[in-house]
Parts: C-alpha cells; structure tokens; sequence
C-alpha cells in the first residue's frame, strides 16, 4: 500500500519484484508531478521558513538575488550539480569564497527543505559541488595614535 492505494504483481524474480516495488513507492501518481521551479522555491521557503528567522531580511536579500540568477526559472526536479557549480564559479568572480560559503549554505536549505518536508526533489543539488575556500584572514597593525586613544580612554 503506497499513500492509502493498493497495487499488486506477479514477477518471475525476486530482483524484478523489488525493482518493481521501488518504482511504486518513488512514482507520483498522475496529476501530482512537480512543476515547481527554484523562484517557486525561493519564495516559499523565504515565506515559510526564513520569516521564522532572527536573520530574515538579510536571508530575503540573498533569496531574492538567487531568484534573479539563471537556474531561478528552471523547474526544480531538473536542477543539478552543474547549475549550482555554474552559478557558484559566476558568483566567485564577483565576491569572496567565505560569502559564497554562506551563500551555498543558506541554497543547501533550501534544496534540503524541498527535499525533506515538500518533496519536490529526491536530492540536493548541492550535495556533489565543492565549496571555494576562503580567502586569507585580514591582520591590521594597531597604530600609535589608537593606542594613545585607548590608553587616555582607560586613564
């Protein structure tokens, strides 16, 4: 029984029965195929679940450029490693790895909320893309006039 509806067969092996069964279970019924593209995506997750958030407006900001990006208008079931992997090598020309590290995470959400509680997807997409590194840390010498500032603050 899938979903309240009975289906039976009769298969010559146990390996066909199986296969079958996997069919079955990871089949929509008719009517119920995803036509949801990430903007949808995007938007409903930006609604149900970063409006929730401390962050929320930053994450809206962020929702929103990815809605404006190329893979925004393609239909979510048929997003893959190589749209993020494009999107990701377009966004590193133009910021540092660290904001394409959050960035990639905040799409990691996502794609993950679509798959576990919508079911729009049976995977991540950014499951296989590798993440840039970050860049090297600033250092920054304290100069002579802000330690004659802080030691006349402090007495």
């Amino acid at each position: 029984m899938v979903d309240g509806a009975r289906s039976s067969g009769t298969l010559n092996t146990k390996a066909a029965a199986l296969a079958w069964e996997a069919t079955v279970r990871t089949a929509k019924p008719a009517g119920q195929l995803v036509t949801q593209t990430c903007l949808d995506a995007f938007e409903k997750y930006e609604r149900e679940v970063s409006a929730k958030k401390k962050g929320a407006r930053w994450e809206g900001f962020r929702l929103a450029a990815f809605g404006r990006s190329d893979f925004a208008k393609v239909l979510i079931r048929e997003v893959n490693a190589s749209h993020v992997a494009a999107w990701r090598d377009q966004r590193v020309k133009a910021v540092s790895g660290a904001t394409v590290n959050r960035e990639m995470n905040l799409l990691s959400n996502v794609f993950t909320v679509a798959r576990k509680e919508w079911k729009w997807i049976k995977e991540s997409p950014t499951a296989d893309v590798s993440r840039p590194k970050d860049g090297k840390p600033r250092f920054r010498r304290i100069v002579q006039a802000e330690i004659d500032q802080i030691c006349i603050a402090l007495g």
